[in-house]
């Protein structure tokens, strides 16, 4: 879709036109006037006011007689109008939601576009401009805000001759309101520290995110400004407590000791510095690095705290540590998984051949849910294996709003039984949109989303709604989904992503929601959850938007040949290499009431001697074996013989997805635990092989 047809989405929006081939792109005297705006721009001299400098130069610009610069707020829920001229002045200050649709039209083309008097304005009490046109705020990439310029009737509308120019401001803007950020905080924090007593002062780069002074007798005596805004007291709330009030130390120590103790050292050393936590108002707690400091008071010594703020470098260290700690996990599962495996071949393989010698029904009726418990742990390890595969080769573009309605019907017979064994009423509700690609693999992300609705579902025993929803934000397709459950406490929000830990007891694995996060990290992306006790959960995943690629020409249909019709079924002669000779005979019978005749051996040398002398149809050779591994048998057998059809059969089967097998020499593979069906139906397709080939034995 271009931009002008996704304009036409939104009732009188027009997007830029692309200069058709020939003509050349429009000139006007708007590009001097460009030109002074950029010189008064950057040559600004006062940061704290340059937002103001952009406005009104857009209005010189652009003609316009009402212009708004909104601005994203620093958590990015909402918007604000941080700056203007004209009517919207009466705006400023105003919080706008992201979704609205000018906002959201230039998300989805990435390009300025003018608007109509048809489309609504952001708030609904401001009168509607005859003309308008808005252009993004962006800096690397990302969405600061937007620039916004309006003209009354008596002026002629804006066309899409005069986006290119609004453009040119809005980037112009994005990068000077980056620089004045940097310029303007330590300013910010000079005025701060001027509520401290002159003697307590420091300069603003050595001042921390915020200062505090407390007696020995952990008494506050003095603030910064910035202090009570960390902590959520008012300055005067804050000099009514101590430091035990908003630092209380762990149950059953003396808090009293601890605090002298603590000064004893600083006033000997001159200097202490430590990572500590301090508790807000909400009792909420946040991480510290805090230097303490000896400095006068009153003709005694008081201690100053400088301190800085780690939330967000613990969260991303603690992000980080959690994907190494999945990464280690996931190679210590990889092995277990493997052992696994093979017992699980043992187990269902022996069933299978037990099941084809009974015709008892209730005989067979226990032995097919033996089958199936043994089933059920063969897809606990296939998920085990999920920690370390990766699938960058099947990633492709996936539009998430067609996944999350696809979720809804996949999870639908889920939350009808609910509701007809409970008798409580579970509502599921779908809110998509249309949103841009994301680069990945949609069943893997089908996964994570089923996870999380059956996991939104169990927590709805007295009934309740789950909420699915998908938006653009910026460059990323953001995915939510919330209920209005029994929520979770802080001990297990904390732990919710951690492998092997769940809540359900015998009903639950704990893989699910570590297998989300790594699937999830692994598509370059975030997930996140906020709950609280009887105030539901919501779990957000964030995902980056594919670019889009320029429109490829549609290719001729291609006229496909009739499908091959099944290979004819033949007896071969086949041979088994494993050194669990268990293994080895469990699959020869399996093959053997297919009427294949079977040799097993149980060293990969044995083998090659055997096929030197004779001559066989298939070989099937386990991987792991000692001496001599599968791929190297592999290797040997086709010198000896290039046209015998080889196949491993491994533990480790979704570890090779996407190997070259054939460059090892291994044209099939079989993965444990594998059924009766897999195994024959591989030899089948094996000795059909040679034929196809023209080859003859």
């Amino acid at each position: 879709m271009t931009s002008r047809e996704r304009a036409g989405a939104l009732p009188g929006a027009v997007a830029r036109d692309r200069p058709r081939p020939g003509q050349s792109a429009p000139m006007s005297s708007s590009l001097a006037r460009v030109a002074e705006a950029s010189t008064a721009i950057t040559g600004a001299g006062d940061d704290e006011a340059v937002g103001q400098t952009i406005v009104e130069q857009a209005a010189q610009v652009l003609q316009a007689n009402d212009v708004r610069l909104v601005l994203f707020e620093p958590d990015r829920e909402w918007l604000r109008v941080a700056h203007a001229v004209g009517p919207s002045v009466a705006q400023v200050g105003t919080r706008l939601t992201p979704s609205h649709s000018a906002l959201a039209l230039m998300l989805d083309s990435g390009e300025p576009v003018v608007l109509g008097p048809q489309m609504p304005q952001p708030a609904a009490s401001e009168p509607a401009a005859a003309s308008r046109a808005v252009a993004l705020v962006r800096l690397k990439g990302q969405v600061l805000g937007y620039l916004q310029v309006g003209r009354a009737a008596d002026l002629p509308p804006y066309t899409a001759d005069d986006l290119p120019a609004l453009q040119v401001l809005g980037d112009l803007a994005g990068l000077r309101l980056s620089y004045s950020q940097l310029a303007v905080r330590p300013r910010h924090r000079e005025k701060e520290l001027a509520d401290l007593q002159p003697a307590w002062r420091l300069p603003a780069a050595e001042a921390g995110d915020f200062l505090m002074v407390a007696d020995l007798e952990g008494r506050f005596v003095d603030t910064d400004a910035a202090a009570p805004c960390f902590l959520g007291y008012s300055r005067d709330e804050l000099l009514q407590l101590t430091v035990q009030d908003v630092s209380p130390p762990p149950y059953g120590i003396d808090d009293r000791q601890v605090l002298r103790e603590l000064y004893r050292r600083v006033c000997e050393s001159g200097s202490v510095t430590m990572e500590s936590s301090l508790r807000r108002r909400d009792d909420t707690l946040f991480p510290i690095r805090l230097r303490l400091d000896p400095v006068p008071h009153d003709g005694s010594v008081a201690i100053r705290g400088v301190c800085w703020d780690l939330t967000e470098q613990k969260e991303a260290h603690s992000r980080l540590l959690h994907v190494e700690r999945l990464r280690i996990l996931g190679q210590m599962a990889s092995g277990v998984a493997h052992d696994l495996n093979n017992t699980l071949a043992h187990v269902l393989g022996n069933l299978q051949l037990l099941l084809d010698s009974v015709d008892h029904p209730a005989h067979r009726a226990l032995l097919e849910r033996v089958q199936q418990a043994a089933l059920d742990g063969a897809e606990t390890v296939r998920r085990l294996h999920t920690f370390v595969r990766t699938r960058e080769e099947e990633a492709e573009p996936v539009d998430l709003s067609t996944v999350v309605v696809e979720v809804a019907e996949l999870t639908r017979p889920s939350w009808e039984a609910a509701t007809q064994q409970s008798g409580v009423p579970v509502d599921l509700v779908v809110d998509v949109a249309p949103v841009p690609p994301v680069l990945g693999n949609a069943a893997e992300l089908r996964e994570v989303l089923v996870n999380l609705v059956q996991n939104a579902l169990d927590a709805l025993p007295h009934g309740g709604s789950v909420h699915l929803r998908t938006e653009r934000q910026g460059g990323e397709v953001v995915v939510t989904v919330a209920d209005t459950g029994i929520g979770m406490p802080p001990r297990v929000r904390h732990r919710i992503f951690d492998p092997f830990f769940t809540t359900k007891g015998a009903k639950g694995s704990g893989l699910g929601l570590s297998v989300a996060y790594t699937i999830v990290a692994r598509h370059k992306g975030q997930i996140a959850v906020e709950s609280e006790e009887g105030q539901g959960t919501t779990f957000t995943i964030r995902l980056p938007a594919l670019a889009e690629a320029p429109a490829e020409p549609v290719p001729p249909p291609v006229v496909e040949a009739a499908p091959a019709p099944p290979p004819e079924r033949r007896h071969g002669r086949v041979v088994v290499v494993d050194d669990e000779r268990d293994l080895a005979v469990m699959l020869a019978r399996m093959l053997q009431g297919e009427g294949h005749e079977v040799q097993i051996c149980t060293r990969g040398a044995e083998a090659l001697a055997l096929i030197e002398r004779e001559p066989f149809d298939v070989l099937l050779t386990d991987v792991s074996m000692p001496d001599m591994d599968g791929w190297e048998v592999a290797r040997r057998v086709k010198e000896i013989r290039p046209s015998l059809p080889v196949a491993v059969v491994t533990g480790w089967g979704s570890q090779y997805e996407g190997v070259d097998l054939a460059d090892r020499g291994v044209d099939f593979l079989l993965s444990k635990p594998f059924t009766v069906t897999a195994a024959r139906e591989l030899v089948t397709r094996a000795l059909a092989q040679p034929a196809e080939m023209g080859e003859k034995r």
